[in-house]
């Protein structure tokens, strides 16, 4: 069953990966820079992510999927935690330069909620994934039951590929944050995607093996 991880690229090789942050208390874009974070910092101050994988499209768009994980890297933290974080995937085509709170392209794309909140509208209401993050730097993995049925729907067409929000899920506002490198960030720290999957084929010998039919 082939593995295939997407991201987390060397050099100046940012391609298959997208990533930004918006802010309710700043609504200017994020656009490409280094870091992001996620947060509740205070009252006004919500910062959210949105992340997209395109590179998706370099698996066949006949696979099936078993899992899907996406990892990212904490490169700086305030306050102990840890901090449930939640990623929702995306039903808005957003652009990495020009998303900001209140809309999410440049050309007059406006969240159905400020902060593409809106279940049904900006995100589907399903949990995709979920990572419970500290304060120690480190990969932290997301993952949930609905992320390789995301992955799948957006590498086979059922889906758009917009990828996911992510959002601080647990607690009150306070004064701690949780920030990520980015894609063109430093190299080992960048997202990254990976998934397990097989063509429909791999999958019907797998399964007539392991039901002792086939040796």
């Amino acid at each position: 069953m082939p593995t295939t991880v997407i991201g987390d690229n060397t050099g100046d090789d940012y391609s298959g990966t997208e990533d930004t942050q918006i802010q309710s208390a700043n609504d200017t874009a994020g656009g490409d820079g280094p870091s992001f974070e996620v947060t509740k910092y205070a009252v006004g101050v919500h910062i959210s992510a949105l992340v997209r994988f395109p590179g998706l499209s370099n698996i066949p768009s006949n696979a099936l999927f078993s899992s899907t994980t996406f990892s990212l890297y904490l490169e700086d933290a305030v306050g102990v935690g840890p901090h449930t974080l939640t990623a929702y995937r995306l039903l808005q085509p957003w652009v990495e330069l020009y998303a900001c709170w209140v809309s999410y392209n440049n050309v007059g794309g406006f969240w159905g909620t400020p902060g593409g909140l809106s279940d049904g509208v900006d995100r589907i209401a399903t949990v995709s994934a979920t990572a419970s993050v500290s304060a120690t730097p480190g990969y932290f993995v997301f993952s949930g039951a609905q992320l390789a049925i995301d992955a799948q729907g957006m590498c086979n067409g059922t889906y758009p590929n917009y990828g996911w929000i992510i959002e601080r899920t647990d607690g009150l506002d306070d004064t701690t944050y949780r920030q990520f490198t980015a894609r063109t960030g430093a190299d080992g720290q960048r997202p990254k995607l990976t998934a397990n999957w097989a063509t429909g084929l791999n999958v019907m010998v797998g399964r007539v093996r392991s039901s002792g039919v086939l040796n």
